[in-house]
């Protein structure tokens, strides 16, 4: 199977689960009145769009490197990426964002909110994974 198979479909929905947040994220904030946790700029939210698209290929490609794991077939599609998507998530969210909010010390607020963020990406980007590889066989 061809990586790209795999990279597209996962850019494509950290894209989707960015676009949703982002609205998510914009109604909490006017509803709290509170401060939003970076200045509303295009160069932010390219940055912002970006670095989802770039988590999303990355769990993509790891999802086409990991042929041991997509050989497993005595589960379903979605159950292979759930587990593959929280794997990623605490390998490349939570432990990360522990250092950092251990050294930055951050307030829960934006640590919850970051972690929220990576964490639906990696799960959504592998579960497009898991069902574009369950529908090439």
């Amino acid at each position: 199977m061809n990586s790209l198979l795999l990279i597209g479909p996962a850019m494509m929905a950290a894209l989707g689960v960015s676009l949703l947040l982002r609205f998510i994220w914009a109604a909490r904030s006017r509803r709290d009145l509170s401060t939003t946790w970076r200045e509303p700029s295009a160069a932010n939210e390219l940055l912002y769009v970006t670095a989802h698209a770039a988590l999303g290929a990355g769990i993509g490609l790891l999802f086409w490197l990991s042929w041991g794991f997509t050989a497993l077939v005595e589960i379903s599609w979605w159950q292979r990426g759930l587990v593959f998507g929280l794997m990623n998530a605490v390998i490349f969210s939570v432990l990360p964002l522990l250092i950092v909010r251990s050294l930055l010390r951050t307030t829960p607020p934006f640590f919850q909110l970051l972690v929220v963020e990576t964490c639906c990406t990696c799960v959504a980007a592998s579960l497009a994974c898991s069902w574009a590889w369950s529908q090439s066989l």
